[in-house]
């Protein structure tokens, strides 16, 4: 790569190969602009990310803390099932607004508060693990719908094996009930993808894995799905604990590939939260 300065202007021109211009952008553009030499400057940067809100509802809630801090730029990013809220200074030198900045991103964590989930940029899956080892427990997952998507999140975050027992992708009606022992009863009357088949699974992972926590996915991604009660887009969450089972009824639309992304992810929140409200050991309060 290269630079050229050109009418006050200094241009970069890195490689086309992904990762080599990603170390180089990092390595050699990021210093060089965060010096200052062109008046740019390190500047303060806030993101605060939300889960179970949708995107016109945070702008219509955020509406007046944006009218308040006019140095501040708001910056609105949705990728089912989360919206992050990306804040920076207008100021275009070091030290513009940045105690706005602060200031305003505190203010939206507060006004959002019920959906927070994280102020920096761990993806959940990696939240999840770290609060699964504050309080020494173990998670398993049974996945239909996902096809092992929630595993391979799971195990992207390095110590995964520490905290993450296994999972059963369990597709058919004979592997859910061979796998997970769910009830040939409850598929004959419910059918694969419904609350009583997905209870079953988390708790039937959960007790031959051995764990803390079970997770559990069914849905119909599409193109087909169970008719005009389970359109494509129907998914069903459980996650099991020793002392209950909770399961919701969601329908994503989409693609069949981000059906089922959403639904992974959806489903790792919704467990995230369960951990959360786990009170942590006595030595960790």
């Amino acid at each position: 790569g290269y630079t050229l300065e050109f009418a006050d202007c200094l241009l970069f021109f890195l490689p086309g190969v992904p990762h080599e211009m990603r170390r180089m952008f990092e390595e050699s553009v990021i210093p060089i602009v965060c010096a200052g030499r062109y008046g740019l400057g390190r500047r303060e940067r806030r993101i605060v990310r939300l889960f179970g809100i949708p995107e016109s509802e945070v702008d219509a809630r955020l509406s007046p803390i944006i009218a308040r801090f006019s140095s501040v730029d708001f910056h609105f990013v949705a990728d089912a099932p989360e919206v992050a809220i990306k804040l920076t200074p207008r100021g275009e030198t070091k030290g513009e607004g940045e105690g706005a900045v602060i200031a305003a991103a505190d203010a939206v964590a507060e006004t959002l508060a019920e959906f927070v989930f994280a102020r920096n940029r761990k993806p959940v899956e990696q939240l999840i693990l770290e609060a699964l080892q504050r309080r020494g427990a173990w998670l398993s997952t049974a996945e239909s719908v996902t096809g092992g998507r929630i595993g391979d999140l799971l195990t992207n975050v390095a110590g995964s094996s520490h905290l993450f027992a296994g999972g059963i992708v369990a597709y058919t009606a004979r592997a859910k009930h061979e796998l997970l022992g769910v009830p040939e009863g409850v598929l004959l009357e419910t059918g694969t993808v419904s609350e009583e088949t997905t209870t079953a699974m988390a708790q039937g992972v959960r007790a031959r894995l051995d764990t803390d926590f079970g997770l559990a996915v069914t849905g119909f991604a599409g193109p087909e799905g169970g008719g005009s009660e389970k359109p494509v887009g129907t998914t069903f969450i459980a996650v099991a604990t020793s002392e209950e089972t909770t399961c919701t009824h969601h329908r994503f639309e989409g693609s069949r590939e981000r059906i089922k992304e959403v639904a992974a992810r959806t489903a790792l929140h919704l467990l995230r939260r369960r951990i959360e409200q786990t009170p942590l050991p006595v030595e960790e309060v």
